[in-house]
């Protein structure tokens, strides 16, 4: 199965896009520095819920490259070992081409991209398959109102999937109604009528905030 080494100080929260759909006997190794520690909460939950295994890599110094050169080195380690891949190095930095590259000329399916879920979108295009409005806004909301949603649906016992849900429907009602319809039909009629009396006011918030 796959194997994903994300640089997360290059690529942030947004690297981590897909890992809830990953399944078992994938794997995702996060390295990070001391600069950066702190993932989302519900970047968290997807990621205590995904079928793959995740493991966690700390670098101990700031020097320039030291984490990439890390990466690189267990890369090479697992390869090693006899992890066949594919292997993908979630990062922008192109710098990873040249071992790209190495891997690629001894038969090993390697490959550079910036979130774990590069590949369902190339395979959108492929098929043309397109993103629904809601799919292309959902990244918009910015952790300040997604804070307040939490705060507001805390006691409905949400899954990180459902919080994603509402995300995108804040971000891409054009008015209350079309909020409540599509938390309706994302939630079912009671529940998504309790989480839009929830949200509501934090809806009309953001859209002045808009305006």
């Amino acid at each position: 199965m796959a194997v994903y080494f994300i640089d997360y100080e290059n690529v942030h929260d947004e690297g981590l896009d897909g890992v809830a759909s990953l399944q078992e006997g994938d794997r995702v190794i996060v390295f990070y520095g001391e600069q950066i520690k702190s993932i989302s909460f519900e970047r968290h939950m997807e990621m205590m819920n995904s079928k793959a295994r995740v493991e966690y890599i700390e670098t101990h110094k700031t020097a320039k490259n030291y984490l990439d050169f890390q990466l690189a080195t267990y890369l090479g380690f697992l390869i090693g070992k006899g992890e066949a891949g594919p292997v993908y190095i979630v990062s922008k930095d192109t710098g990873f081409d040249s071992v790209i590259d190495f891997w690629k000329g001894r038969n090993i399916k390697c490959a550079r991209q910036d979130r774990i879920a590069e590949k369902e979108k190339k395979q959108r295009k492929r098929t043309g398959k397109k993103e629904s409005r809601a799919e292309t806004t959902s990244d918009k909301l910015s952790e300040v109102y997604r804070k307040k949603i939490r705060a507001a649906v805390k006691e409905d016992e949400l899954t990180a999937g459902n919080y994603t849900s509402i995300y995108r429907a804040m971000t891409a009602s054009k008015d209350k109604l079309e909020l409540n319809n599509m938390l309706v039909k994302a939630f079912g009629s009671a529940r998504g009528g309790a989480v839009y009396n929830h949200v509501r006011s934090i809806y009309e918030e953001y859209q002045a905030h808009k305006a």
